[in-house]
């Protein structure tokens, strides 16, 4: 009994990679398309080390930067959006930490291996994978990873949560050396002179419903989400939701994110998933 129960505990702690935390690639996410990113991840940002993250279309027709200095200041940009060179919106979340597992404490969330598995990129070529998976609250999250000789790359980022799944793929990823770090770093700091509110814009129609969900997109989560809920027969239709709801009620807790809901409706997201940000677009706070 002895000898199986220390196997046992041997393939739910099995060893995995710890991905970069400072890293480049050309990514197809959710919702977007084809992006280019950078981030610097840290757990306890501050101003001189702050944690950020560029995703720039490949077109140059928008970008954003999320740049986060504590752990209630991060403020969102936008530039070369529609008309607008430069915008911002204050008190959103940070950057979302792409790790195996991506929980703290590691031990709420003991890391599975799945094994080796073939994957196919949009780069059209297919690589052989490495594969771990965790479970935190109703999501669940698997990493498809590559040894290489200059480290662990990530190939693809899995998440699923509420019935509904979702990838990021990533190609020539990189991590950012160490002596690239002070120029990496650097690269992120944000013009002194953007003092335009983007939520202003919107609401002039100077920025369009789209950028304005682009840099509100991809919250991260910070606490745990309920539990989904029965049902119960008779829901409140979406504007009799939005009536009732406090205007400060939205998904922007950290690693929240909105998800598109089952058949495009938020009356068929769970209560505990459900925010008027994201009703509005027809889908579900996901985390």
């Amino acid at each position: 009994r002895f000898v199986m129960l220390s196997l046992h505990v041997a393939t739910v702690l099995a060893a995995h990679p710890t991905l970069p935390t400072s890293w480049t690639s050309y990514v197809q996410e959710i919702s977007l398309g084809n992006v280019l990113e950078s981030e610097h991840f840290v757990d306890k940002p501050t101003a001189a080390n702050p944690s950020a993250k560029w995703t720039n279309f490949t077109d140059g027709s928008c970008q954003r930067l999320i740049y986060q200095t504590s752990g209630y200041d991060t403020t969102r940009y936008l530039y070369k959006c529609d008309s607008v060179s430069c915008c911002h919106e204050d008190d959103t979340s940070g950057p979302i930490e792409y790790q195996i597992p991506n929980v703290h404490p590691t031990a709420l969330a003991p890391v599975h291996s799945l094994g080796k598995r073939t994957i196919t990129l949009f780069d059209g070529q297919d690589y052989e994978a490495d594969a771990w998976t965790w479970k935190f609250t109703a999501q669940n999250f698997t990493a498809f990873t590559q040894e290489t000789d200059s480290g662990t790359v990530l190939l693809r980022w899995h998440t699923a949560v509420f019935g509904q799944s979702f990838d990021n793929d990533y190609v020539n990823y990189k991590a950012v050396a160490e002596a690239d770090l002070p120029a990496f770093l650097a690269s992120f700091h944000p013009p002194s002179d953007c003092r335009v509110s983007c939520n202003d814009l919107h609401k002039k129609g100077q920025l369009s419903d789209s950028r304005i969900a682009f840099l509100r997109a991809e919250q991260p989560m910070q606490r745990p989400m309920k539990q989904p809920t029965k049902q119960p027969m008779m829901q409140p239709t979406f504007l009799e939701y939005v009536k009732e709801k406090s205007p400060l009620d939205t998904c922007t807790g950290g690693h929240q994110f909105c998800c598109p809901a089952p058949q495009g409706d938020c009356n068929n997201c769970p209560d505990s998933a459900k925010t008027g940000d994201c009703c509005a677009k027809g889908s579900c706070c996901c985390a």
